[in-house]
């Protein structure tokens, strides 16, 4: 076996030796990003004006101070913003757009396949989604995506992308550079492979040169492309590190607290931002300075707590259980309209969903975050009583979650890492298993706005920019069927910015009702009611329907006056998705 000179360094020295301004620097994403190689690079390049293209797929939670230091001129993403407990815009980034700074949004697969083509030297890679959509076409002023004509068919390219230098966090890496990939891989090692200088490793534990042959079936970082492996406990906090038994080191879950507070720090700097900033940017030692900034005893109980692979069995059947009236009153102190709006959403969704994959047998469901996750999870118990087995998935690579039981409410958790039947990345669950050839896949998305043709937009309204694609314009364009999830105000009959094409849409779910077509050709039908303003009869409810929506519609033959929400199913949904409704109520 040939030795490898050590390439154990510290992170300061890494950035000082190896990253310069100007340079495109790319922080790989699984859930275990290298915030560690953030918070350094803000140390290192603070008020240097350094003009970096900065790449990671989401900017979240710590990837924010890169854009409160402004650190760069060119920020890409599939995602802006912050994803707990929903998604939701942060004003920071209509802030960078309006100094100049350029925002380039892609959606998740496309960004991938852009990665992939520049670690395999190839100039394009071929997507199957942008097209007709306003995200393609920004994406082809910038000249990073083009369509062309091959044998009558049209395909769709995206330019391949090359960062400089690429940060990862591993669980576990080798003195001599090999170092082991947290599942699941998200990106997988395309960012990193691509990198044209190479690779900085940071870590939850190093072990001696040689260690991990023993590993060898693991995903690993070539030892030849990486430039620093640097030791870096609790470095993708406040993200979480899921860690197999095999590897004999102790993982952790994410940091919901954290989570919100980066969301406030980025939003409205207060005193919590100048404290981060005196004892992390301004310390000697920014490692220890983040430590005593989160607090030693608390990431200590992070780590105590990490994820424990859970069994998979099925839950007891949802039981059957008096519903609850139109509008309750021992609720109303409790819940104002919009929250319990919320929860006729979840529900009525949850119910379509458990419907169209009983009928259709749909074999897979690809979830978004936010509440289209509670429903599925809550259509997934409606089922089991049916015996109807569909598998839950996410985009990240994450592949027969539970449904119930040991998970939360925020769709990456390592809760659900721990709990999926398999791990693996964004091309594989994204690319072939909800958008492949015959992937029989539902997806169930939330959208911004939705118009009279099905087209979704995520990403801007008016002057206001949200948060992004995500990998919602991919199973648009792909999954056999989709459902969406949105509020009546939403829907508008033509979108200003397509993010995701319409063309598979089939149902729209609101907190008042639910439309159906049978194809994007087809005109949308009223399926079903709910009695929301307390039990109005059917035709009144009809009319507030018409009232409310600016679409034209026909109604249904089968036209149903839904069942009020039932207490086991109101029950359900304070269980499992408490956050969201919290939210609901800011």
């Amino acid at each position: 076996m040939t030795t490898l000179t050590s390439k154990l360094t510290t992170l300061p020295r890494a950035i000082a030796r190896d990253v310069e301004p100007g340079m495109h620097v790319h922080f790989a994403s699984t859930p275990s990003r290298s915030n560690a190689g953030i918070r350094e690079l803000a140390r290192t390049f603070r008020g240097r004006d350094p003009r970096f293209v900065l790449s990671t797929t989401g900017f979240h939670s710590t990837a924010h101070l890169l854009a409160l230091l402004r650190l760069g001129r060119r920020y890409i993403a599939c995602f802006f913003g912050d994803n707990y407990p929903v998604p939701r815009p942060n004003p920071l980034y209509d802030q960078l757009r309006r100094e100049g700074a350029e925002v380039v949004s892609y959606s998740l697969l496309s960004y991938v396949g852009a990665l992939r083509a520049g670690a395999m030297g190839l100039p394009f890679s071929v997507v199957a989604s942008l097209r007709g959509t306003t995200l393609g076409e920004h994406l082809a002023v910038l000249g990073l995506y083009r369509e062309v004509e091959i044998d009558a068919k049209t395909l769709s390219l995206v330019s391949s992308m090359r960062p400089d230098i690429a940060f990862v966090h591993t669980l576990v890496a080798a003195e001599d550079g090999f170092a082991v990939l947290p599942s699941p891989h998200s990106e997988g090692l395309w960012g990193a492979l691509a990198a044209s200088r190479g690779i900085i490793v940071t870590c939850e534990r190093v072990v001696p040169a040689g260690m991990l042959a023993e590993h060898s079936d693991a995903l690993q970082i070539p030892a030849h492309r990486v430039l620093a492996i640097c030791h870096e406990p609790f470095g993708a906090h406040p993200q979480s590190v899921y860690s197999p038994a095999r590897f004999d080191t102790r993982g952790y879950p994410d940091d919901f607290e954290h989570y919100q507070l980066w969301r406030s720090m980025s939003t409205q700097p207060d005193e919590r931002f100048h404290g981060f900033v005196q004892t992390v940017l301004d310390a000697d030692d920014g490692a220890s300075g983040y430590r005593r900034f989160v607090g030693e005893q608390r990431l200590a109980a992070l780590r105590e707590t990490a994820a424990i692979p859970t069994s998979h069995r099925r839950p007891a059947m949802l039981p059957s259980t008096p519903p609850l009236s139109p509008v309750d009153p021992d609720r109303a102190g409790f819940h104002d309209g919009f929250a319990r709006a919320t929860e006729i959403l979840i529900t009525l969704a949850a119910r379509t969903i458990a419907e169209h994959v009983r009928v259709g047998r749909f074999r897979t469901i690809l979830v978004g975050i936010g509440h289209g996750f509670a429903a599925a999870r809550l259509a997934r118990d409606l089922l089991f009583d049916r015996d109807v087995d569909t598998q839950l998935m996410v985009e990240t690579g994450m592949y027969g979650l539970e449904a119930h039981g040991s998970g939360d409410e925020f769709l990456l958790s390592q809760m659900h890492v721990a709990g999926a039947a398999r791990l693996s990345n964004v091309e594989d669950v994204l690319g072939v298993l909800a958008c492949g050839a015959g992937n029989r896949c539902l997806a169930v998305l939330g959208a911004a706005e939705v118009d009279a043709r099905g087209r979704i937009n995520s990403s801007r309204v008016g002057e206001r920019w949200l948060v992004g694609s995500g990998g919602a314009n991919d199973v648009a364009s792909c999954a056999e069927s989709v459902i969406v999830l949105t509020r009546i105000n939403r829907l508008v009959p033509e979108l200003e910015y397509v993010t995701s094409p319409g063309d598979q849409v089939r149902v729209v779910v609101t907190e008042l009702c639910t439309f159906v077509r049978d194809d994007a050709h087809s005109s949308w039908r009223l399926r079903l009611v709910y009695p929301f303003l307390g039990g109005q009869p059917l035709d009144d409810a009809i009319t507030v329907v018409r009232e409310r929506c600016s679409w034209s519609f026909e109604v249904s033959d089968e036209l149903e006056y839904a069942p009020v929400v039932s207490t086991q199913e109101m029950t359900w949904i304070h269980r499992h998705d408490p956050a969201g409704l919290a939210w609901t109520r800011e």
